[in-house]
């Protein structure tokens, strides 16, 4: 398995000109998955960057599972299967919001949990129903390896390049409150 992330453009392409060559080596891997952590495109309002991604990403896609989780770029004006993101994507559903923007797969004895620090976050308890969720996922589907990941991190180190800040500070949606103990709980591997 792979994890990737951040391959979106800085314009309105949608993905990186670099996106095809990174895929590429990935894939010259022959790993059984990619995982994107998210920033797929720049500005997920903008079909033409979604179809601009797709487009970058199919050589590696018609081969090789592509598995994505929600970026801060990603999201739209629409929640839930109106995004973009959800008429881009299929990926499995969660049986709380009926949505793919947060989901889980099996691959032999790796559970592999993909959740959206982007959407869904809740209301007076930030991400306690993804907590819950993940919660329950862990209990009910034991496997020897556990991957969660998105796209906000719960550690970081932010990089001043001198003009601009690059990097999310930790906990910057207050996740950690809600998803840490069931990730300690559960011993989750990365």
């Amino acid at each position: 398995l792979i994890m990737l992330g951040d391959g979106r453009s800085d314009g309105d392409t949608g993905s990186s000109p670099r996106w095809p060559a990174i895929l590429e080596e990935a894939a010259s891997h022959q790993p059984r998955a990619i995982f994107h952590t998210g920033d797929i495109v720049h500005d997920g309002d903008v079909w033409e960057q979604w179809e601009h991604h797709l487009g970058q990403s199919d050589p590696v896609q018609a081969s090789i599972p592509l598995l994505y989780t929600l970026g801060n770029h990603d999201d739209d004006h629409v929640k839930g299967d109106g995004a973009l993101y959800n008429q881009v994507f299929a990926l499995p559903r969660n049986d709380v919001t009926n949505t793919e923007d947060y989901w889980f797969a099996r691959f032999g004895d790796v559970i592999v949990v993909g959740l959206s620090t982007q959407t869904f976050q809740g209301g007076t308890v930030p991400f306690q129903e993804q907590a819950d969720w993940l919660d329950r996922i862990l209990t009910d589907n034991p496997a020897t390896w556990k991957i969660v990941f998105f796209h906000h991190p719960i550690f970081t180190a932010s990089l001043d390049v001198g003009f601009a800040d690059v990097g999310h500070p930790p906990n910057e949606n207050e996740q950690n409150a809600r998803l840490l103990p069931v990730f300690e709980k559960h011993h989750v591997d990365l």
